[in-house]
């Protein structure tokens, strides 16, 4: 038998089953929205750079044109898929389905470390705002004092993590609002001093004097990042709705809150657009409105580092954690604390921001931008090939075009990641072909110490007997609500369940047959699966006698349900 009694695997996901049962699925739509939005822009900070490089029109172009060319597509993969994988190891398993665990461990890996190496940023821009309030004199400006307040820093927003989802998403919501408030100010008293025509100055020597490397590069870094929300989907109620509505609300929030502020700076100061540089808002602010203005600035950016922190922080702990319940990283490292967070995922994310500090801004967004590059660029093809070779998976949101569609809107996205690449510098180039040998080499050092038995690793995405225990187990949790009689959020607690389900029995490929309109297979599974289970009448029953049907039944008229 390979039934969840007697194989050696981790309880990582069905402890979650309990955890949810118990507290319920702690994101919702508004926190789902904050986490996204923070896990891709967190509002103009940073945007400087690609200002002082291409000048006022390209900038408004770019902040114009990129949201539609590569946001909305990113976005809309990622709601997609996310809706149909509903678990924490997010893009990992939309690549696993398509190409298999090989290439699914590299997605995973070149995708962890370009989250680690931006978060390493986070912690160092607040520091650099905090700066600007006490002066350039003060000790935390460098040595000991300096890596002490970095280190300190980003052990206490490594523990808020530690304490839950819910409390990230309360975070972040009002880190959000306090944030965003100082630029509210910035965008009504500057509007009054608006010049429109110098939107349109452009760099001296044209198009041709662009630094074109530092502008892609800090307008996509300013852009990207659609995709960590994957990893929340497993936490998410109600995923098939929810995904679709934040996602929307995300776009909306990333391309006013950059744009606006960056319209309004180029606008209404006198000042030379050569003169941005990180932190150049402060200096803005007191231009337009006084020291008061500034200072506010300041402090909302400094603040806003840690909604971007706990975001990325968040999207890279639970990606780990979903790897080792897929199987591809020891099992230790699905482990959840009482708060129902990945405690060894957080900690090891937290490690690798530690050792990339040493970094400097420009060099952390190439580096992080061109990992990004191969890992979206394998995601995209994973997607394509999903939506060919399954067109029958399980999909509660769907992308409304055909094939034909899909290789349209993607097509722009995928020219914009080869350009990031031509444009990397050699060094950056080598670092990043560097990580990707380390990839395989840990692929097989891990596949070597799971046939050794060095390390124990999680099955239960492995075997169909795996997966129809764990649909049981899902089943009798459903009876264990309608008992109950639980409000419609608990019932939708039970459908995210049922979906997440779905979602592992279609991407271990024990069921693709169903995936691929084989309904004999499927019938065959469902009847299979019943032997194990309480069922009466030929499938994956729910309550038997009662006649409540759950996975795949045959009715009468030859139909399956």
């Amino acid at each position: 038998s390979n039934s969840y009694t007697d194989t050696p695997q981790s309880n990582a996901s069905f402890n979650a089953i309990d955890f949810h049962r118990e507290h319920g699925k702690p994101i919702t739509l508004v926190p789902l929205v904050v986490l996204i939005f923070y896990g891709v822009s967190g509002g103009p900070f940073g945007i400087e750079d690609a200002v002082s490089a291409a000048g006022p029109l390209y900038t408004i172009l770019g902040l114009l044109i990129l949201p539609l060319a590569w946001s909305v597509p990113e976005a809309l993969v990622t709601a997609e898929l996310s809706t149909a994988f509903p678990e924490a190891s997010g893009f990992v398993a939309w690549v696993a389905t398509a190409y298999g665990k090989f290439w699914a461990f590299q997605e995973g890996y070149l995708s962890w470390l370009s989250g680690v190496t931006d978060n390493s940023l986070y912690p160092i821009l607040f520091l650099q705002y905090l700066l600007g309030l006490l002066g350039d004199d003060s000790p935390l400006a460098d040595g000991i004092y300096r890596w002490a307040f970095i280190s300190g820093a980003t052990a206490l927003l490594t523990y808020l993590n530690y304490l839950g989802l819910d409390i990230v998403g309360r975070t972040a919501i009002a880190v959000c609002i306090f944030s965003l408030l100082p630029f509210v100010a910035f965008v009504i008293v500057g509007s009054w001093q608006v010049r429109p025509h110098r939107w349109l100055e452009t760099p001296e020597g044209g198009i041709s004097s662009v630094d074109w490397r530092t502008f892609l590069n800090v307008m996509l870094w300013s852009l990207n990042y659609w995709d960590s929300a994957a990893s929340f989907a497993g936490e998410v109620r109600n995923p098939g709705r929810t995904y679709p509505r934040a996602m929307l609300w995300a776009i909306i929030m990333v391309v006013s809150t950059t744009l606006l502020p960056v319209l309004i700076g180029l606008g209404a100061s006198d000042k030379s657009y050569t003169k941005w540089e990180d932190g150049y808002f402060e200096d803005l602010g007191e231009q337009l409105a006084g020291q008061w203005l500034g200072v506010w600035i300041v402090v909302g950016a400094a603040v806003s580092n840690v909604g971007l922190f706990e975001a990325e922080m968040s999207s890279d702990a639970w990606q780990v954690a979903g790897m080792a319940e897929r199987g591809m990283l020891p099992r230790v490292l699905a482990t959840r604390n009482k708060h129902g967070t990945p405690t060894y995922g957080i900690l090891l994310s937290a490690l690798g921001i530690v050792c990339l500090g040493w970094l400097t801004f420009r060099e952390v967004i190439e580096l992080l931008n061109l990992l990004y590059a191969f890992a979206q660029i394998l995601e995209f093809a994973a997607f394509l090939k999903l939506r060919s070779k399954y067109p029958n998976l399980i999909r509660p949101y769907k992308i409304p075009l055909g094939m034909r569609g899909l290789y349209a809107m993607l097509a722009p996205p995928v020219l914009l990641l080869v350009l990031i690449i031509f444009l990397s510098s050699w060094r950056t180039l080598l670092v990043t072909m560097g990580c990707a040998l380390s990839g395989v080499a840990l692929y097989y050092i891990l596949e070597h110490a799971r046939d050794t038995g060095c390390c124990v690793f999680s099955d239960q995405f492995m075997t169909q007997d795996a997966m129809i225990q764990r649909l049981h187990e899902t089943q009798r949790a459903l009876l264990q609500e309608e008992d109950a009689d639980l409000e419609d959020d608990a019932l939708s607690g039970i459908r995210d369940d049922q979906l997440q389900t779905a979602a592992m029995l279609q991407a271990d490929g024990a069921l693709l047959e169903v995936l691929a309109g084989d309904r004999a297979a499927a019938a065959a599974a469902a009847a299979a699966g019943a032997q194990g289970g309480n069922s009466s009448d030929g499938g994956l029953s729910l309550r038997g006698a009662n006649g409540v049907h759950g996975a795949v039944t045959s009715d009468d008229d030859g139909n399956d349900d």
